[in-house]
């Protein structure tokens, strides 16, 4: 029904049909683009697991979340701020080329001065070398990063397919190459490295937009002010979303943040690569309607409805299964990482329920809201990180899961204000998924003691399909109208493009 009442909303520029239509085609195209490259990457990661030891993830992992804290800032916001410009987009799209130069190369040279310090800070001497070589990555990133917004502009995901699967497929060959001859932790510093040359590569490759010295200082200076917010929103996010890394590893070591970093890689691959699709698609998508309330309010309702469909059977899955997918994935080596990746799972799909209350924030023209609440979070969670890290990485992951739960109802209780939906609306989106899910949990449950004894990789091919039918059918049982809108929707979005 909503469906249908979005589907009839009127013209802004185009049809919010079309709006609509082309967000779908987005998703799917960006999730078969997305996915693609995380399943590369992660089959490189289950070989490395094999070839390298839980110290040189962590080494890797130091040197990252250091870069991570930088890349939010990264453009000062200027890729955000092209999405969100509708009017002179070819003016902007040559400002923001200019400035992620400018930026990557002022944090090309700023890595390059703090690398001793934060080899200091996590008492890891490795880290400095690791630091100046990743250190490039700014520069490189910078030149296709205005090739990317574009792309994500005008919702053209199908064409992201090829540098996002080149850059997984060179980056994961060079890492298990190089591991194999012995590199170490410098065959993952040297995969990060090739894996982002060969994805600008393609980003220019795949866009015909070409920069030219253009910089009205106007539009500059109105595109800076907005991209100002959105930094700001970034960093304290940074904050938010690594500061758990910045605790395990300066408080419990390398070898814990290897464990706790690849405990993290499966809930990233299964859950926060869906959050990432639908962000991606939703903030342009919700900007394209930033004039039509209503159809904003519909477009936000049915992304609650079908992201919490993957995330929540996602996040139980995990849960339940954590010991199976560690031991065949990993190995037996990677076992403390099995408590963390459980709370993890739950803690990644809590936080996509009202992760893209975000988009709708910005696409208002609101990221200060983004501001205040990352605050917010962030005064709640580091001491409570802090306070966790006296019980091992999994006390650490239990803590920011509890926080997250938190934080994720109440940014759905604030969004819900802004676009005037009643509260209850948004919850009994959830109702399907909900109810599936504790059917698919309760029945693994039961199923797990009978397959003790075969084999780890029968069991979870076994346990993986019957949680699937049991949550298929339980949804189909208590909402047979969305499995069928969802592929009447899928079928008409494309059908339209062709």
């Amino acid at each position: 029904m909503a469906m249908r009442l979005f589907k009839q909303t009127a013209k802004i520029g185009q049809s919010n049909h079309e709006v609509f239509a082309g967000a779908v085609r987005g998703v799917l195209w960006t999730y078969v683009s997305y996915a693609g490259g995380k399943l590369l990457s992660f089959a490189s990661t289950v070989i490395l697991a094999r070839l390298l030891m839980p110290t040189e993830f962590g080494q890797l992992g130091f040197a990252l979340v250091f870069i991570s804290y930088l890349d939010t800032i990264g453009d000062l916001g200027v890729s955000a701020a092209l999405i969100y410009e509708q009017k002179r987009s070819e003016q902007a799209a040559n400002i923001a080329f200019i400035i992620n130069l400018i930026s990557g190369v002022l944090w090309f040279i700023l890595v390059l001065a703090m690398a001793p310090l934060v080899a200091d800070f996590f008492r890891d001497p490795g880290v400095e070398p690791i630091l100046r070589v990743l250190a490039w990555v700014f520069i490189i990133t910078a030149l296709g990063n205005t090739h990317d917004a574009l792309l994500r502009k005008e919702l053209a995901f199908k064409q992201r397919l090829i540098p996002d699967f080149a850059r997984a497929l060179m980056k994961g060959f060079f890492s298990v190459v190089l591991a194999l001859i012995g590199w170490g932790v410098w065959s993952l510093v040297w995969g990060q490295l090739i894996g982002a040359v060969v994805a600008t590569a393609a980003l220019w490759f795949v866009v015909p937009w070409r920069p030219r010295l253009q910089f009205p200082l106007s539009l500059a200076r109105r595109m800076l002010r907005y991209g100002a917010q959105i930094v700001s929103v970034n960093i304290l996010a940074a904050i938010v979303h690594h500061v758990d890394y910045l605790i395990v590893g300066r408080m419990l070591g390398s070898a814990a943040l290897g464990f706790y970093t690849m405990a993290y890689r499966i809930p990233e691959l299964v859950i926060t690569m869906i959050i990432w699709v639908v962000g991606s698609v939703a903030f342009p998508a919700y900007s394209k309607l930033q004039d039509d309330r209503p159809a904003l309010q519909k477009a936000f309702l049915i992304t609650l409805r079908y992201l919490s469909l993957l995330t929540i059977p996602a996040g139980m899955g995990l849960a339940v299964l954590g010991t199976i997918i560690i031991y065949t994935l990993y190995g037996e080596k990677w076992a403390p990482s099995i408590q963390v990746m459980q709370a993890l799972a739950i803690a990644v799909s809590l936080r996509s329920l009202g992760s893209h209350a975000g988009d709708v924030y910005k696409a208002t023209g609101r990221p200060d809201i983004l501001t205040k609440l990352s605050l917010l979070r962030a005064v709640v969670l580091i001491p409570a990180l802090i306070f966790s890290a006296r019980l091992g990485i999994g006390g650490v992951a239990i803590a920011l899961m509890i926080v997250t739960g938190a934080s994720t109802l109440l940014n759905l209780v604030i969004v819900s204000n802004i676009l005037s939906i009643p509260m209850k609306c948004i919850l009994a989106e959830f109702k399907p998924a909900l109810l599936g899910s504790v059917a698919m949990f309760v029945s693994l449950h039961i199923l797990l003691p009978i397959l003790s004894g075969w084999p780890n990789v029968l069991s979870l091919i076994v346990s993986m399909i019957f949680g699937f039918g049991v949550y298929t059918l339980s949804v189909w049982f208590i909402s047979p109208d969305t499995i069928h809108n969802a592929r009447t929707t899928i079928v008409s979005s494309f059908s339209k493009a062709t």
